[in-house]
């Protein structure tokens, strides 16, 4: 018994799989061809279809050669260029955003934190060395020397860490960017003074919500880019 509901199950889960992936087509006379969902079949009178833009077609029966239900054509989406300055700027304004934006965000949260780290080394350095400096005109006197000098010196080490964090964050955005770029297809080519220039060509098959004489076809072309 419990072997039996369980095929049920199963059955039912891959019929509602298999539903999902089709969709309602509309065949008419004159070589039309809508794809969508059908929301009203009425016999011998009309048929109303909705296609994925929300359009809703009204056709008489005598309009119509036949109906069918064929599996939905995705097209996959294709993945957005990335621009290596908009990158290398979003790091400079605060490092980590630039590899956030070309897709890296385990390396972003590295070089946030250790951003984040950096600043408070240097305002805890900071802290440490003016509590225990007492500064006039004349000369400068320790409270306690030892405390200033290592708050002096978590103060250097913060500024040089966090230079050195947003620099290396600035360059691996800008290399990161026109990784991704390659990877996606565009071929970069170098033309001298940072300047790369960039194609990737595509072709994909379009199914149209409707279209004469034909469900659809394929698309060709070709993007362009230039980085500086």
């Amino acid at each position: 018994m419990k072997k039996t509901i369980l095929l049920f199950i199963c059955l039912l889960c891959a019929t509602f799989a298999f539903a999902q992936k089709m969709q309602d087509v509309v065949y008419l006379k004159n070589g039309s061809v809508i794809r969508g969902t059908i929301t009203e079949l009425k016999p011998s009178e009309s048929i109303s279809i909705q296609t994925s833009d929300g359009s809703i077609f009204v056709y008489k029966m005598d309009e119509v050669e036949r109906t069918a239900a064929e599996e939905a054509v995705v097209q996959a989406p294709v993945a957005s260029e990335k621009s290596p300055a908009l990158a290398g700027i979003l790091s400079f304004l605060l490092p980590g955003a630039g590899q956030f934006y070309y897709g890296n965000n385990q390396l972003g949260w590295i070089d946030l934190g250790e951003e984040v780290a950096a600043i408070l080394l240097l305002r805890i350095g900071a802290n440490l060395y003016s509590n225990n400096v007492a500064a006039t005109n004349q000369h400068v006197s320790y409270v306690n020397e030892g405390l200033a000098r290592t708050g002096l010196s978590m103060v250097l080490a913060g500024v040089i860490w966090g230079s050195a964090n947003e620099i290396c964050s600035i360059v691996n955005a800008v290399k990161g960017a026109r990784a991704v770029n390659r990877e996606n297809g565009y071929a970069m080519i170098d033309v001298g003074n940072g300047v790369s220039v960039g194609c990737r060509p595509s072709l994909s098959y379009e199914v149209p919500e409707y279209a004469c004489h034909m469900p659809g076809g394929l698309s060709t072309g070709l993007s362009l880019r230039i980085a500086f």
